[in-house]
């Protein structure tokens, strides 16, 4: 723009970008023509307002565009107005040639900074594939001392790939497949001297193997912007905090050019990006660095921290700071937060830099929780108590010293563990120890580890039914150095349920013949208000012997009015029970048995037992009585007289009996060796006769 005489005032324009390009990025917008001048990274739109010349003086105004495809785009202007009317449009045409190899810096930097240097490379042939990619890239060409840092770099495009030097890149083995690409960053240090400006970077041209033909595309450019741009840096204070606890975020402003003055300096940072917060607080009043206002507001839902106006003297610096809490549902981990670029006003030059990141780490306790496993139960029933600590994965450190209390007998008096102490459950050294109040200590997880123990309790046998809340103490542990004493406690409820089962056999035990035997039922209600309705179970096996067989069903009003107890094959059934407030009821039914049986202990539960409690579903685990089944035939034999003298006497005794209730046992023969109990130990007064039922015999 141009103003050959007088003053033009009020200049305003705006370019809507063709379809396809788009403000770049990092848009490196630079201006001279005083107004506003706008031009937001992914908008297709640049405006300019309230902008003025003195003649005779002209005014150029640039910024960065990026084309989403190749191709030739057309750019017209709204017309340009000012005090003085209208002053027409203008108009360019830009060509975008298809390239493979595209490179860019991705933003201005400062000397003695960092800047990445991204490439990307694609393969537009769509049936074959590009291999032996190679290219050189002289940084040296584009300014001296600039070299890349954190190379090599291998597999950045294609298996086998690498990026390699430090004033010299090369990339040796690159592959794509049909329409592929693949991009990598290279870090480059720009050297502390560097004067700014603008620096062209351009590579050697791109080659390799495209089905095995020789293949070669043009070099690829870029511009590389060295600015005198403000600096600024943040310090997070502690850069290592849990859940909850409060943080100084600490930003210092340089003007790192030692020649002129930067006004007008300013960035955001939204914070809600970094992690959602209730807000900032301690925000600096207005005026400091030499004039700034610094704010905080909601952006389409986002926390916003705006800082504009800042001054700064050549060489000069300032520092602030603003409060703000690390939320307590915050999970582990390390958060990055990022300015945005800061951008400033510098001998009349708009100038845009780099913005600042920190990283702050969250460490937290591992996660608690626990669960009674097998309630609801009864009062005098044991009850397991699971618990389970998980170490997130996120976290950058190892949890050691975890510990935690839970005190059972606030939640119910006379509850207490049985079977502790338990050592190494949770990590070398850990500990649950206690009676009526639980401690566990030393333990130690990984990140991404989780332990799960449990511990068996008592419920007093006089406790009344109804639910008691059961909670832990705070979980405390050591992650990173950092004590951490307040993790969440964990919380379940014991359900102690009124109704109460028992199943017995009154004939236990039986022998190996038994033809028969009774399974006996009893409900109890221990509720002095609550009724209890259709109550079921089955009991599949009632004796778990493979041939017993309920016999005498149905049975009616059993357990109430209504209630029948019938049998389907092996399987005895309940349906229909009811109990009033402190009622019970007992049943029994016969088993046939077939004989002969294994002499052993035998015990199967019911099903769980289910009904209404006043209306509302409820259960209890199903429970078992002990069957045993024994040999009916007894043989015993003991010495009645010893200790005795050698070249005594000695009355040796033999036992036998038979318990069967209903069958005999004949044809009884044993013998016993006395010879290899003691050489030459015999017996005397032999044969006896009917020592064992008429007709026996003890002889030898």
């Amino acid at each position: 723009m141009a103003a050959p005489s007088g003053t033009i005032v009020a200049i305003a324009v705006t370019d809507r970008l063709p379809t396809g390009l788009r403000v770049a990025p990092i848009p490196n917008l630079v201006s001279n023509c005083n107004g506003t001048p706008t031009a937001a990274a992914g908008s297709d739109t640049f405006t300019l307002f309230g902008g003025f010349l003195l003649a005779p003086a002209t005014c150029e105004i640039s910024f960065d565009v990026v084309a989403s495809a190749a191709g030739r785009y057309a750019n017209r202007t709204d017309v340009l107005t000012n005090n003085l009317g209208t002053s027409g449009r203008a108009n360019a045409v830009l060509d975008v040639v298809r390239s493979t190899l595209l490179k860019r810096f991705e933003g201005n930097v400062r000397p003695g900074d960092i800047v990445d240097l991204t490439f990307e490379l694609r393969n537009y042939d769509r049936a074959d594939a590009l291999t032996n990619l190679s290219f050189t890239d002289d940084l040296s060409a584009m300014l001296a001392g600039a070299v890349a840092v954190g190379l090599p770099q291998s597999d950045v495009c294609g298996a086998g790939s690498q990026i390699s030097g430090t004033t010299l890149l090369s990339l040796t083995g690159g592959s794509l497949p049909p329409s592929g690409s693949c991009t990598f960053t290279v870090p480059i240090q720009i050297p502390a001297g560097a004067a700014p400006g603008s620096y062209a970077n351009t590579t050697s041209t791109v080659t390799g193997l495209l089905s095995a033909a020789p293949f070669a595309d043009v070099a690829a450019s870029a511009e590389l912007g060295v600015v005198l741009a403000p600096r600024l840096t943040k310090v997070i204070n502690p850069s290592t905090a849990r859940p909850g606890q409060s943080l100084s975020v600490d930003f210092t402003l340089t003007n790192v050019d030692t020649a002129n003055a930067a006004t007008q300096i300013g960035f955001t940072d939204a914070v809600d990006r970094w992690f959602p917060t209730n807000g900032l607080s301690a925000v600096p009043a207005p005026g400091f660095c030499n004039g700034a206002i610094a704010t905080s507001f909601l952006s389409a839902g986002e926390l916003i921290l705006q800082v504009i106006g800042a001054s700064l003297p050549p060489g000069g610096s300032c520092s602030f700071s603003v409060q703000m809490p690390v939320p307590t549902t915050l999970p582990p981990g390390v958060y990055t937060n990022r300015t945005s670029n800061v951008t400033s006003l510098i001998a009349g030059l708009s100038v845009e830099g780099s913005g600042a990141e920190a990283d702050l780490t969250v460490v937290a306790a591992p996660q608690l929780s626990k669960a009674f496993l097998d309630d609801p139960v009864n009062a005098g029933d044991l009850v397991t108590l699971q618990f389970a600590l998980t170490h997130a994965e996120a976290s950058t450190a190892a949890a050691t010293a975890i510990s935690f209390t839970d005190d059972l007998d606030a939640t119910l008096s006379g509850l207490v563990a049985v079977g502790l102490p338990q050592a190494n459950i949770c990590g070398a050294g850990s500990q649950l120890s206690g009676s009526s109040l639980l401690s566990f200590s030393g333990g130690q997880l990984a990140a991404g580890e989780t332990c799960i123990f449990t511990v068996t309790l008592q419920v007093p046998a006089a406790a009344a039914p109804g639910t008691y809340p059961n909670t832990t103490s705070a979980v405390s542990a050591t992650v990173g150095g950092l004590v951490i004493a307040d993790g969440p406690p964990a919380t379940d409820n014991l359900i102690l349920q009124p109704l109460r089962a028992t199943k017995s056999y009154p004939g236990s035990p039986i022998p190996t013949s038994a033809t028969s035997t009774t399974v006996q039922y009893t409900l109890e209600n221990l509720s002095a208000t609550s009724s209890f309705a259709n109550l079921t179970f089955n009991d599949n096996n009632p004796s778990i012997l493979p041939t017993a067989l309920p016999t005498g069903l149905p049975l009616m009003n059993v357990c109430g009015v209504g209630s029948v107890l019938a049998a389907a094959g092996p399987t005895i059934a309940l349906s229909g029970g009811s109990l009033g407030p402190g009622g019970s009821c007992s049943f029994s039914v016969n088993l046939a048995l077939t004989p002969p049986h294994n002499a052993g202990d035998y015990s199967v539960p019911t099903s769980a037992i289910s009904g209404l409690r006043d209306g509302t579903p409820t259960s209890i685990t199903g429970v078992a009585g002990l069957l045993q089944v024994i040999d009916p035939l007894a043989f015993a034999k003991r010495f009645t007289d010893d200790p005795v003298a050698a070249g005594g006497t000695v009355t040796l005794e033999f036992e036998l009996s038979n318990s069967d209730p209903t069958n005999s046992a004949t044809n009884l023969a044993f013998a016993d060796d006395l010879n290899a109990v003691l050489p030459g130990l015999q017996a005397v007064g032999l044969p006896l006769n009917n020592v064992c039922g008429a007709g026996s015999v003890l002889s030898g």
